[in-house]
């Protein structure tokens, strides 16, 4: 199951995402490259932004990913905060996006990311 909404009005938006994905049984399936475990859980991700006049946008996002606790699903719990900022050129054909994003990950080691990329529309 797989849900989304992306409302805009006036400068501001927000998208939110909502997946589960479960299985009967504990499901492994080989393949020539060893056996393969499916992934089963839930994710939910609500963001928002504001994109100013000066073409300049804010945006935040929050992602949460369970796994299917009855099964071995193959999913790390996470919980993920990021910060984004991004400038568009040339009526939105041209794009520059940074953010800053803080990975929590209930089973492991969190971390901390940087990521800048450039996006082109011909």
């Amino acid at each position: 199951m797989f849900l989304d909404a992306i409302p805009k009005y006036n400068g501001l938006s927000f998208q939110m995402e909502y997946a589960h994905k479960s299985a009967a049984d504990n499901i492994v399936a080989s393949t020539e490259f060893g056996d393969l475990k499916y992934a089963t859980g839930t994710g939910f991700v609500p963001q928002g932004g504001y994109l100013f006049q000066n073409n300049l946008e804010l945006g935040l996002r929050y992602a949460n990913v369970r796994s299917d606790s009855g099964l071995y699903s193959g999913i790390n719990d996470t919980d993920e905060y990021t910060i984004g900022l991004s400038r568009y050129f040339k009526n939105h054909n041209l794009k520059v996006q940074s953010d800053f994003i803080y990975r929590e990950r209930l089973q492991g080691s969190d971390f901390l990311q940087f990521r800048l990329q450039f996006e082109m529309a011909f």
